[in-house]
Parts: structure tokens; sequence; C-alpha cells
């Protein structure tokens, strides 16, 4: 009995060790050999070693490729495939042939697999067991047939939906497909829908009760703000868009800017093989009309994916607006007039997005990408306004009528070069070059008009070109340094400048002369340098993330000056550190809790820094401040899921140096809008 099991454990070793080193052998189980084969067991098992390092490493293929066939061997598309765990069953990942009858699966760990393949009216089929990674040439197995069922269904009708709000560690995601509401929409209006995000008359977007978010398309900064953000929200169609990401504390990895966090809107991107495309096109009839339409292409084949997205929108719509402002004597309690201003605003404009590129797959483990994105936007808006100056009893003093025509042509360009690498399944190197610019062009036109036996007529106009030219470099590095801990780090910087000018004119009898007090050249350039480091890690139930982030940032600005206006210049240079924190405990399928804190920062944009005028009625102006600081915030932030349908958020944040809208009145009557710092900013929420 001891011979026989010394054979069978000889046999054993013997088998493993000659098929690592190359060689077949076979060998006999008879007793009386034993002697000869423990010899020859001793030697191969001193040589192996040996013949393993000698041998070159055998290359693991990081995909697995699943062919599906039906019995006369013909590929069968839109088959359900799904990769189960060996030792239980359990679904691992799930996917559908293409039209070439493979299925790919990314990025899985190792262990033991095997493949469920299913389709409507077949019979449901099963592979062999297999181990990863797999050390074959192509990560291809052996094709799977499926053959018809013997009674076959007259029709079944398949339907998936996904959620339209997910919670996930860190964010939110808004799956913009999976509301009906969303159909014919744009991307400002679906913002405005989402949970925790609103946008006032303006069009400026708050995210939980707080001012200062960046917006981020495709995890790129859009590098616009004001009124040329609305614009560009305006002019995306809601039918272009993938998901929405709502991140209050993002992690180290993005840009620290925004103190009320990141919204990421992310475009859909197909790359299934062959040819594929829809249009979509929706038409609204309130008091105006709007129509947003869009048409996306996409072709793959072998080792180019071809993509084009084209949407058209145009629009027409109306305000009403009433202003009232009370002046009082230096008591400040004492009414000396009232103001009333009644507006009506209306407006229209067109606009015409084009995205494109294509995507080489240089190898297994390489990609390369480059996209181009063009966009032409047209608005022309008019403004009817009636000043009525009021005594103190609400009497009538005078009256100044006010018309106004404004006209905005916005055109955009960019390139963006992109390079992804997977050294291995566990770690990969991705960086981007883009180059963008704004052409944006401005017109405006006034007319005064006071009313009565005293009247009068003033007109000014003003003529507002604008070029902004952004250029950025970011490279991002991804290693998994266990099955459930990830190190993330990068370095980006990004150079932006800007050339404004505001050519102010007013009426003298039948020529127009040039307002040298108001006109005036704006100079900018900003750089920004950053790098960050971000660690996670995951267990059943805790997710936990750890992050810094440093940011370097020079600017310069040069206002230059005329015969009425001497020139100005300023600089700044600042950096800190930007450390980010969170923790996510699933209790059960039911309850999940999450706690994450961060610091983030807001920069004024050139817009602000500006000290000219802008005019907006004859007695509204607009002016920047070159001496208002960045705002820091510390965010803090608790939730509750329930069931992934009920989520409930308690969030305090403090900001230092925080802007404030500042009104400045003038002897004549006229206010002046601009911004400053106040010290500090606390804010307590609650959201459901």
């Amino acid at each position: 009995m001891r011979e026989r099991l010394s054979t069978g454990i000889s046999s054993i070793y013997l088998a493993a060790g000659t098929k690592r080193s190359g060689i077949k052998v076979l060998l006999s189980c008879s007793v009386s050999r034993l002697i000869m084969q423990k010899t020859v067991l001793l030697i191969l098992f001193l040589i192996s070693p040996i013949n393993l390092l000698a041998q070159p490493e055998a290359r693991h293929i990081d995909k697995i490729i699943v062919p599906v066939v039906n019995e006369q061997k013909k590929a069968l598309p839109y088959v359900t495939v799904e990769l189960l765990r060996g030792k239980d069953s359990v679904l691992v990942k799930a996917g559908i042939t293409d039209s070439s009858g493979f299925a790919i699966f990314e990025q899985v760990n190792n262990g033991v697999y095997l493949i469920r393949v299913s389709m409507v009216n077949y019979t449901s089929q099963h592979s062999a067991l297999f181990q990863l990674p797999l050390t074959e040439s192509s990560g291809q197995l052996s094709a799977i047939v499926l053959k018809p069922a013997a009674a076959s269904l007259q029709e079944v009708t398949v339907t998936a939906k996904k959620p339209f709000i997910q919670q996930l560690p860190g964010k939110t995601i808004v799956n913009v497909d999976a509301a009906i509401t969303n159909a014919g929409t744009t991307a400002m209006e679906v913002l405005e829908k989402s949970p925790g995000v609103t946008v006032d008359k303006d069009g400026n977007i708050s995210l939980r009760g707080r001012a200062g978010v960046l917006i981020m398309i495709d995890n790129k900064p859009s590098y616009v703000s004001g009124t040329d953000l609305v614009n560009l929200l305006n002019s995306m169609s809601s039918s272009q868009i993938d998901v929405i990401e709502l991140m209050t504390n993002p992690s180290a990895q993005y840009d620290a800017a925004g103190n009320a966090g990141i919204i990421n809107i992310k475009t859909k991107k197909n790359r299934q093989k062959g040819f594929n495309g829809n249009i979509n096109t929706s038409y609204g009839q309130g008091r105006y009309y709007k129509s947003n339409n869009s048409l996306q292409l996409n072709y793959r084949d072998g080792k180019f994916n071809y993509f084009l997205n084209y949407s058209m929108n145009a629009n027409k719509g109306r305000t009403d607006l009433y202003a009232l402002r009370t002046y009082y004597k230096e008591d400040r309690q004492t009414i000396e007039a009232l103001l009333e201003q009644p507006s009506l605003m209306k407006g229209q404009g067109y606009n015409h997005t084009l995205r494109t590129g294509v995507d080489y797959f240089a190898g297994k483990k390489t990609t390369l990408g480059l996209g181009l994105n063009r966009m032409f936007f047209f608005r022309n808006n008019s403004v009817n306004n009636n000043a009525s100056w009021l005594d103190a009893a609400g009497a009538t003093d005078s009256v100044i009528h006010t018309q106004s025509t404004g006209r905005s042509k916005w055109k955009n360009a960019g390139i963006n070069l992109n390079i992804r690498h997977s050294f291995n399944i566990r770690q990969e190197l991705s960086a981007d070059i883009d180059y963008l610019t704004y052409d944006i062009h401005g017109y405006q036109a006034f007319q005064n008009n006071l009313i009565g036996a005293a009247g009068y007529e003033e007109a000014f106009k003003g003529d507002l070109p604008s070029q902004i030219n952004i250029f950025s470099v970011k490279a991002d590095h991804h290693m998994q340094l266990s099955k459930k801990l990830t190190l993330e780090s990068g370095a980006k910087s990004s150079h932006i400048t800007t050339d404004n000018i505001a050519a102010y004119f007013y009426r003298d009898g039948a020529a127009w002369k040039e307002d040298r007090g108001k006109t005036n050249h704006f100079l900018y350039t900003e750089s920004i340098h950053a790098l960050y480091s971000n660690i996670e890690k995951k267990s059943d139930r805790w997710t936990l993330q750890a992050g810094l982030r440093y940011e370097f940032t020079n600017y310069k600005a040069n206002q230059l000056g005329n015969s009425q206006q001497k020139d100005s210049a300023f600089s700044k240079n600042y950096n800190s550190l930007f450390p980010t924190a969170s923790v996510n405990f699933e209790t059960d399928s039911n309850h999940q809790f999450m706690f994450s804190t961060g610091r983030r920062i807001d920069r004024p944009a050139f817009q602000k820094l500006n000290p000219f005028l802008f005019i907006i009625n004859k007695y509204t102006y607009e002016q920047g401040n070159s001496l208002i600081r960045p705002q820091y915030t510390w965010n803090m932030e608790f939730s509750h899921v329930f069931r992934n349908i009920l989520t409930t958020t308690f969030g305090y944040s403090i900001t230092k140096d925080y802007f404030s809208q500042l009104f400045l009145s003038n002897s004549d009557g006229t206010v002046i809008y601009t911004e400053g710092n106040f010290s500090r900013m606390r804010n307590f929420s609650v959201q459901v």
C-alpha cells in the first residue's frame, strides 16, 4: 500500500515538473520499477527549477474573446454572454456578441471561470471551466455552439431600464436617457432637474445650495463661466449626453477648482463593431418654439474606430422682470425716492455643434485617439424697459423708456490627442494634450428717451470681441497594488490667454463718437500646475479613499489705457494643498453610509478681475475687481442611502475669503454691481 501511494505521489510531481519544462513523459506505475522511477524523479526535481528559469515567461492575455456560432458554424450576433465564477456560478460580467459573433471581457481578476450563453429560441449552453490568466496566443476560447430550442415561443419582449439616479461612493450618477422628460432638452435643462442642482434666472449653477461649481465635459474643464457657460450648456443637446456625475467632494484626481464640487458631463461614445447610428429630433411649442436635433454615427472596423456627433438647436424665449429700488436719506430710514423698472426681454438663438474623431487600437494594450470639436452659437435679444422715478408717496416724477438690442456670436474649436497604454492587467498610463480656442463677439445698442416736455434722447452702442486660447497637458497613472488596493497619481499643466476689447460709442447728433471713459482693452494670462496622488482601499463592505493634490497658480493682467484712462497692470502667484478623504460602508443591501471631506478653491474668473464698466441698462453697470482674492472651502458631508431610492445628506462647509456680490450706489442714481471678498461664510445643509 505504501509503495503504491509513493508511486502515485511521484507521478503527480513528475507530471507537474515535466509540464513546466516542456517535456512529456509517460510514467509506468509498476511497482517493480519503483527504484528507477524515484531516481528519475530526483533528477527531474533538481533540474526543474533550472528549466523553469531558462524558459521564457508565459504571455498572459488580459482579455477573453468568446465566439458564438449556430449549428451551421455561422456567427450569431446579439447573444447574451455571461462570465461566471467557477466555484459557485456567480455572475461576474455580462455582455452581448457583436455583429461578428464575438463577446469580449477585459480586466478580469485571476481565477477559475466558465461561460454561459443564451438567446431567445435557443438552448442555453455552458463552456468548460478555464483558468485565468490565459496563456494562449490570442485569448480566444473555443467557439460555443447554440442549438435551436425544441419548442419556441412566438414572441418574447425583454425590457431593461437604468435607474434615473444612482448613488455610488463619492458621486451621484444621473442617467440622462433613463428619464423620458429629458427627450428634446439641452444640457442646462437636464441639470435643472438633477438632484441637488439649482439654476437661477441668469443661468448660475449651484450644487446643494452652494455656488461655485466646476463644470467639466468628458473629464475636462469647460474653462468658461457666466454667460459664456450658459451659452455652452444651452447649445448641448441631451441626446449627446450619456451620464452626468455630481461630485461634492471629488477625489484628488480632479481639479481642485469649484468650492461646491464638480459636475462632470460625459458624452456618448460607441465602440461597437460595424456601422451604427441614430437620429434624434424634437419640437416644443409654448408661447414660442424650441427644437433640438442630433445625429450620432460610429464605424469600427479592425484597428480603427470613427465617430461623429452633430447637433443643431434653435429656440426663442422671453423673460418678464420687475425691479424696485428704494433710495433713503442719510438717516437710512426716511424714503427719498423710488425707482420702478419693469422689463420685457426676448431672445432667439440657434447653434451647431460637431464632435468627431478616430481611435486607433495600436495593439492589445495601446490605444491612440484624436478628437476634434467645433461649435457655432448665435443669439440676439431685445429689452424694453420703463424706468419710473417716484417720490416718497409713490407719485410719478419722470419716466425714461429704454430700448436695447444685443447680438452674440460664439465660435469654439478644439483638438485632443490622447494615448492609453496598459502595461498589464494591474497598471495603466494615460495622457492627454488639449488645445481649445473661443472666439466670442458681442454687440450692444441702447437708446434712452425721457418722456415729457423736457424730454431728451440718448444712444450708446458697444462692440465687445473676445479671444480665449487654452493649452493643457496631463498624465495619469493607475496601479492595482493588490486585489483591493488601488493607487492613482498624475500631473497636469494648463495655460490660458485672453484678449478682450470693449469699444463703446455714443451718438452726438448724427455722428457716433468713441466713449473713452468706458472703452478698454484687457489682456490676461493664467498658468496652473498640479500634482496629485490618491489611494483607495476596498473590502466586502468598506471603501476607503484618501488623496492629496498640490496646485500652483500664476496670473498676469494688463488693462491698456487711452487718452482718458491710464494703463494698469497687476499679477499674483499663490499655491496650496488640497486633501480629500471619504469612507463608504454598506451594512446590507438596504443601507449605505457615506462620509466625505475635502478642501476646494475658487479662482476669480478673468471677467471678474477686469475693472472696466459693462452696461446693463441706463442705471445699472457691472464692473470687475482686480483686488479680489481666491476663496478656499472645507466641505464635509454625511449621507445615508436606503435601497438606492432615498438619500439623506447632512452637509457643512466653511469658506474663507468668500466671494460676495457688492452693489455700489453713485450720486447720479446709478448702481455698479461688482464682487468682493468677505471674511468667511458657513453653510449648513440637509437634503432628502
